[in-house]
């Protein structure tokens, strides 16, 4: 039945009772699953869910329920290459700054499913918890701030430092691609 079909199967409204002659209350047919259908069709087409509307929602509940900053993301992206070479290794340099830290990591990749991530962080000691998709790796900075995770699955990653005495509010950086 396609909606031309649906809308001819109105039939005149039956102005006496308020209704085109089926009941609120029958069950749904073939007619209500083609309205329905369209309606879908057309709010799909007219207003479609932002493309990371869930990642933020959940992200946004996740610092709320843990009263924490946020840091917020610089990236630089840098080729590394030999002029007029086919190889190239890609080194990606990302800035994480909020009010209590500044990080900054390099992403340098490892194979085809992982990447390594040095970074430094200014600050009191800390504690660094990469989050990826095959789990958590929790690292403790250097007294100069170093620290490396020497293998992070590609894909979506988050940061979370905290003070070594968990004195005070972790940070959380945004999800980002690795």
């Amino acid at each position: 039945m396609t909606f031309d079909d649906a809308q001819a199967g109105f039939g005149e409204p039956d102005f006496q009772s308020g209704t085109s002659g089926q009941g609120w209350d029958d069950p749904l047919d073939d007619l209500d699953g083609v309205v329905l259908a369209a309606l879908a069709a057309m709010h799909t087409r007219q207003d479609p869910v932002p493309p990371n509307l869930a990642e933020d929602a959940k992200f946004a509940i996740a610092v709320k329920l843990m009263h924490a900053e946020v840091a917020e993301i610089r990236r630089q992206a840098q080729d590394v290459a030999a002029v007029r070479s086919t190889d190239f290794n890609r080194v990606e340099t990302l800035t994480f700054t909020s009010d209590t830290v500044t990080v900054m990591i390099t992403v340098t990749s490892r194979d085809a499913e992982s990447v390594r991530v040095d970074g430094w962080v200014d600050g009191p000691p800390i504690l660094v918890e990469v989050r990826d998709r095959s789990g958590s790796h929790v690292v403790e900075a250097g007294d100069d701030g170093r620290f490396s995770v020497p293998r992070v699955a590609r894909g979506l990653a988050q940061l979370v430092f905290r003070e070594r005495d968990g004195s005070a509010r972790p940070v959380v950086t945004p999800h980002f691609e690795l």
